[in-house]
């Protein structure tokens, strides 16, 4: 393909930025309203840049990207048992599937999540669970076997009837392929049936530096 001119270049580059449809990529087609003038392409890009330009935001093209995934179950029945007092330990066994996923490798029949890209994520969980009584236990989701504290709850049930427990947060993922999971620790030793679970991730528009 052959190049742009600057004149024309620029204008796309505007447009890109704006988020606006330019047409077709071939050079010298028609695109949707007159081209900018160079001064004002460049002008127009550093409003752009400085939020100073009426109606009109500044977005990238990589924001088209959204990462995310998911692995959830919702007929749990496996029993975790001896679980130790005071520590936390991962929720295994429990995952039976992955939901909708970009960017994001979900594992649960390794009860975890694979990230690919470093950057601010938001993690937000959930748990319907079958539990020693008397006991409480506190879960928090951990990326690269980091705790999140955060997102961390915490539970205490009278009985052994079914109850729910849920938490989100926001964390730094400085590796490309960070492993996230979901711990419990009891306050005494207990055994924890998962009945349904959720564990979900979500990539924030900006990167970790």
């Amino acid at each position: 393909m052959a190049d742009y001119s600057k004149k024309e270049a620029l204008d796309r580059i505007v447009r890109i930025l704006m988020d606006k449809e330019a047409g077709s990529a071939t050079p010298d087609t028609t695109l949707q309203d007159e081209l900018r003038s160079e001064d004002k392409s460049v002008s127009d890009i550093a409003k752009l840049m400085a939020d100073a330009l009426s109606g009109e935001n500044l977005f990238f093209p990589a924001q088209s990207r959204q990462d995310y995934g998911l692995i959830y179950t919702w007929t749990g029945t496996a029993t975790i048992t001896g679980l130790t007092a005071d520590v936390f330990t991962k929720i295994t066994g429990t995952f039976q599937n992955s939901g909708y996923c970009d960017g994001v490798t979900g594992q649960p029949t390794n009860d975890r999540l694979l990230l690919s890209r470093t950057g601010y994520w938001f993690v937000d969980w959930q748990l319907s669970f079958i539990g020693s009584p008397d006991i409480t236990y506190r879960v928090e989701p951990y990326h690269a076997a980091l705790g999140t504290p955060q997102a961390v709850a915490e539970i205490t049930p009278a009985a052994s009837g079914t109850v729910s427990i849920s938490g989100c947060g926001i964390f730094i993922a400085s590796g490309t392929s960070e492993l996230i999971d979901l711990r419990v620790n009891p306050s005494a030793t207990a055994w924890l049936v998962p009945r349904a679970v959720q564990l979900r991730v979500l990539r924030m528009h900006k990167q970790y530096n």
